[in-house]
């Protein structure tokens, strides 16, 4: 795939998320292509990176991304899988623009960042996986989120977030992002959500099991 498919697939990602949360970035986009997982492991300054891990947004809204033309040689993913794995990427740098310098938790971050990508409708065909009750709560920080990457954290947060929105709004979850506190401490955080959302953080989540089963 050449230059002119990721300049594409990424200008697409970029009005279709502007259009979504009706903000617009104020600098430039920058995308890092990467060859080989070495290469990409040291460009992000990670190792050991499991065969799923093909991108990576950093603090600085720069984007590393496995060129793809290795995605199939170099990890689980498929070829065809790279435009929503930008995508996915892109938005991660727009929801950092909305939060500002406000810390937000990872199932609602990577949520968020799968639903802007088009990832609920992949997960919502993937059928059952594993959950734990109060499980947003144990995905809220890096060390849960890395805890349980391996347990299905994407697919709860995506559909989650997929539930969130449509039994509510995208207006919603924005509403809840620009409101959060510079430091994440959870009681603060429920105390939002119950008053944007009108109902507790368990509660949904239990409403939202109910409606897969």
């Amino acid at each position: 795939m050449g230059e002119s498919f990721i300049e594409s697939e990424a200008d697409q990602a970029i009005k279709d998320i502007e259009g979504i949360l009706e903000i617009a970035l104020p600098f430039a986009l920058k995308i890092r292509l990467h060859n080989s997982r070495k290469d990409y492991e040291k460009c992000v300054n990670k190792y050991d990176t499991r065969d799923w891990e093909v991108g990576n947004t950093n603090s600085n809204n720069e984007i590393d991304i496995f060129n793809p033309d290795i995605f199939e040689k170099e990890s689980s993913h498929k070829k065809e899988d790279f435009p929503k794995i930008l995508k996915h990427e892109i938005a991660h740098v727009y929801i950092r623009q909305l939060a500002g310098d406000r810390a937000i938790p990872m199932w609602l971050n990577e949520g968020l960042a799968m639903y802007l990508s088009d990832q609920v409708s992949q997960y919502t065909k993937k059928g059952g996986f594993y959950i734990e009750s109060n499980y947003a709560s144990k995905l809220s920080t890096q060390f849960g989120w890395d805890k349980y990457a391996d347990y299905d954290a994407y697919e709860f947060a995506c559909l989650f977030l997929g539930y969130l929105v449509k039994n509510y709004s995208i207006k919603k979850l924005v509403q809840l992002i620009t409101s959060l506190d510079r430091n994440y401490y959870e009681p603060h955080f429920r105390i939002k959500f119950e008053r944007i959302f009108n109902s507790t953080l368990e509660k949904l989540e239990v409403c939202f099991i109910d409606e897969l089963m």
